[in-house]
């Protein structure tokens, strides 16, 4: 009988069998049990105790070598998972990529279709943006908007939207319309009152110079009269004074005669002056409010024209981003309608 256990060594090809079926040991410890145990341990010599140590030893190399099969079979198990994980990352972006490629025309027919709908519908809105009228427009301003609106042919370029376009530009017509007739009408009555205004005004004046000239006039008269009925009496009560008297007497009449006719001169004159200072005057104050006008309009218009530099300013930048002209002008009004909270433009 043997006294040596062999050391058992799974083979790699049944290492997988042998660890993972129910009890898949059992033959190959069966095995090493029967050797281990059908030796006969001789404690009375030297060479028997080492025997014996040598076949425990060998136990315990069996253990090594069969767990070694195990780890080097879980080792091997371990790389499976990855080598899977990889080949299904591979397998993932072909079938996007594929899927991609297979949607690609419906991507670009979709893009086209939308930027197609978005610029028919900006077409539409900029009819209804065309009924907005500022305060500040006069009644030419609108009606140039209605005949701008008038003259947009609504055509089939408009595609499905051309109902909807008939419809806005027939409000929007309607809108400036009305618009126009109470702008017109508020301006005939302002102007109709601003000529009555001028006509009471120019009336009170003349009837005022008119006044004051006769006042001065007949001012004039009576003491001209006053003072011929005085020299008169003198005259007559120095009749039978000497003729030297008489005649300085008559000349001071004379001479009284020409001051009292250079004073009512002098006073219609200064009648016609003041007329003609006051007719000056109301020119002056007519031209200074037709100046003031003139430059508020032309503020308005300089306001309207760096508003609108501003904003041109603004979708420039917005344009760099990549986003549309189309949705850059959207952005911009709703920036400037104070429709975008805490964002605003600065003029």
């Amino acid at each position: 009988m043997s006294t040596e256990i062999a050391i058992i060594e799974i083979p790699q090809e049944k290492a997988l069998d042998v660890f993972t079926a129910e009890k898949g040991f059992d033959p190959y410890l069966n095995l090493i049990a029967e050797q281990a145990r059908s030796l006969v341990p001789d404690l009375t010599t030297k060479k028997g105790r080492d025997a014996i140590a040598s076949n425990a030893y060998k136990v315990r190399q069996s253990k090594t070598a069969m767990d070694k099969a195990g780890k080097a079979l879980v080792d091997k198990l371990k790389e499976q998972p990855k080598l899977v994980d990889a080949e299904r990352k591979r397998m993932r972006e072909f079938m996007d990529a594929l899927a991609d490629e297979v949607r690609g025309p419906l991507d670009e027919f979709e893009e086209k279709e939308a930027a197609r709908v978005a610029a028919l519908k900006e077409k539409v809105e900029h009819l209804v943006d065309m009924r907005e009228v500022h305060d500040e427009a006069n009644s030419e301003q609108i009606k140039a908007s209605l005949d701008c609106v008038s003259s947009i042919e609504i055509d089939e370029s408009y595609e499905e939207f051309e109902a909807e376009a008939h419809r806005e530009k027939a409000r929007t017509i309607e809108a400036l319309q009305i618009s126009y007739e109470r702008r017109k009408a508020h301006e005939e009555e302002q102007a109709e009152l601003a000529r009555l205004r001028a006509e009471a005004a120019e009336r009170e004046q003349k009837e005022r110079e008119e006044r004051i000239a006769k006042e001065a006039a007949e001012r004039a008269q009576r003491e001209a009269e006053e003072r011929a009925a005085k020299a008169k009496a003198e005259a007559e009560a120095k009749a039978k004074a000497e003729q030297e008297a008489a005649e300085r007497r008559e000349i001071e009449l004379k001479l009284a005669a020409e001051k009292a006719e250079r004073e009512k001169l002098e006073a219609e004159e200064r009648a016609k002056n003041a007329a003609a200072e006051t007719e000056a005057r109301l020119k002056r104050e007519a031209e200074d409010r037709a100046a003031a006008e003139k430059a508020a309009a032309a503020k308005r218009e300089a306001n309207k024209k760096h508003q609108a530099k501003i904003n041109n300013e603004a979708l420039t930048g917005l344009l760099t981003s990549g986003i549309t002209e189309a949705q850059g002008k959207e952005i911009i009004k709703l920036i400037a309608t104070k429709q975008v909270p805490h964002i605003a433009i600065t003029y």
